[in-house]
């Protein structure tokens, strides 16, 4: 959109005036107004206002002439509002694009986000083991669920790495209960399917053998069906067998497949 406005009205920013059609809006939820503009000269002045009564007025926005992005939130009051641009106060010629309109969505926390991942973590599993169950007998149900110290992951000890944004921590919202769903989940999906914990380090370091042993354990009691412990035994020349026979012997293992240990 271009507007000329060939005179300043001091004070007058509403004398020009270029309006939105009416959008449905709910009385006392917020919405952000956001769009592009540029001036053709310096010093430009431009606001929004809200209509067509119990108007809103944002503060004036001073206008350069390279695109720059302004954002005005505002609640409503109405039931169909409409936002108007006012570009009286300053004489200039405006360009403005890429007008929006959103609706603010108040992050949830807690039990809401609990909920919500307890129910997208079913909506993956089961349809994931259901569909190949006919040709799929194990499943690697929950991976690397602790730390190297044993204690179970969360944003603080599991930070994402360096130039990642995809890092997610399940654990960090649904605690102990994210591994007792998921074998839960799965188990329900196909319960003759094999289902494995699987972790690293465990032939290197006590501390986190003994807290994954202890999580199985724990998750059996509450009724989790678990049918193994993976190890991705990651070892090199330096690694001992000390460490080996004690997470063979710890977890009690009969028989060693493809690095599964079978309890």
């Amino acid at each position: 959109m271009k507007v000329i406005n060939p005179t300043a009205w001091s004070g007058g920013q509403w004398r020009v005036q270029v309006s939105s059609t009416a959008f449905p809006t709910v009385s006392g939820k917020k919405y952000i107004i956001s769009y592009w503009v540029k001036a053709a000269s310096p010093n430009g002045s431009i606001r929004l206002s809200t209509g067509p009564s119990a108007a809103q007025y944002q503060g004036d926005q001073t206008i350069g002439t390279t695109w720059q992005q302004v954002s005005w939130q505002i609640t409503a009051t109405l039931s169909s509002t409409t936002f108007l641009f006012d570009m009286g106060l300053v004489a200039n010629t405006y360009f403005i694009d890429d007008v929006s309109v959103k609706e603010v969505i108040d992050v949830p926390t807690g039990a809401a986000v609990a909920a919500k991942l307890d129910e997208l973590l079913g909506k993956y599993i089961t349809p994931m083991v259901t569909r190949y169950k006919s040709k799929v007998k194990a499943w690697d149900v929950v991976n690397e669920l602790l730390a190297d110290d044993g204690n179970l992951r969360n944003n603080a000890n599991s930070p994402a790495p360096a130039g990642r944004n995809d890092w997610f921590v399940w654990s960090n919202y649904l605690g102990r209960d994210y591994a007792l769903k998921a074998f839960n989940y799965a188990a329900a999906a196909d319960p003759t399917a094999l289902l494995f914990i699987n972790e690293y380090n465990l032939e290197y370091s006590s501390v986190k053998l003994d807290s994954l042993i202890k999580m199985v354990n724990e998750l059996k009691g509450r009724g989790a069906k678990i049918d193994g412990i993976g190890t991705q035994m990651h070892v090199t020349r330096f690694t001992t067998n000390v460490g080996i026979d004690n997470m063979f012997k710890k977890t009690g293992c009969h028989r060693v497949e493809d690095t599964c240990i079978r309890i």
